[in-house]
């Protein structure tokens, strides 16, 4: 943590290890959250964290980006909490491995000894790791862009693509996703599920937010077979 990304922590009272980021942010939710306490999220956030929230007693309130390029635009918000993994001071780590021995005990014995042996590869491993996934991101992006999605910047933290719809299509997220496995055997996800703030029924706030149902989340951590039969498709 100290060489890769400069984190001075003790790693026998400042880490949580738990099976998975999910599992870690819900674990954290339940250690740290009191009923009716208010969670920042920026909106579009990845789905489950509303709900392990809410289970947890919180209320979520969320932040709004900017389409295309999901930016704050010209609002300032300060104490934004972000959670990757579960580093944290040592009172609170405690608090979070308490839920993970509650919730999932252990994480499975072949995972951890895989964890092992990734914790202490060489940083040139991750490097090629880097490189692979940053030429498999190039190839979909690419792919995309020549059949008319519209990417307005390309992931730099994750193996998923959030691309939107062609200006010419008239399906919404949900039916060309269902047009595409029918089509061509291809399985996304439509971007309104990741999308929480448009809740309100009138028809003025609908239509400002009718971008939500105009964006597709494609996976690239495929093998390079997969992602080349996609072209032929």
């Amino acid at each position: 943590m100290k060489q890769m990304h400069g984190l001075d922590v003790d790693p026998l009272t400042d880490i949580a290890i738990c099976c998975g980021q999910s599992e870690a942010f819900a674990a954290t939710m339940f250690a740290i959250i009191n009923p009716g306490d208010e969670v920042i999220l920026f909106d579009p956030s990845y789905e489950t964290y509303e709900t392990c929230i809410k289970m947890a007693g919180g209320v979520p309130v969320y932040v709004s980006l900017d389409p295309p390029h999901w930016n704050l635009g010209r609002r300032l918000y300060k104490k934004l909490l972000v959670i990757g993994w579960a580093i944290a001071p040592a009172c609170f780590a405690s608090a979070i491995r308490n839920i993970h021995i509650k919730v999932t005990d252990s994480a499975p014995a072949p995972f951890q000894e895989a964890a092992l042996v990734a914790l202490t590869s060489p940083l040139e491993y991750f490097e090629s790791l880097r490189k692979d996934y940053e030429s498999k991101r190039n190839y979909i992006v690419e792919l995309l862009l020549r059949v008319g999605f519209q990417l307005h910047m390309k992931p730099k933290g994750s193996f998923f693509v959030f691309a939107e719809l062609p200006a010419s299509c008239v399906l919404s997220d949900i039916e060309f996703v269902e047009e595409l496995i029918k089509q061509a055997g291809v399985v996304a996800v439509p971007g309104c599920g990741f999308f929480h703030t448009n809740q309100s029924s009138d028809k003025f706030s609908q239509a400002a937010f009718s971008y939500q149902k105009k964006y597709i989340r494609f996976a690239f951590c495929k093998s390079d077979a997969t992602l080349y039969s996609v072209q032929k498709n």
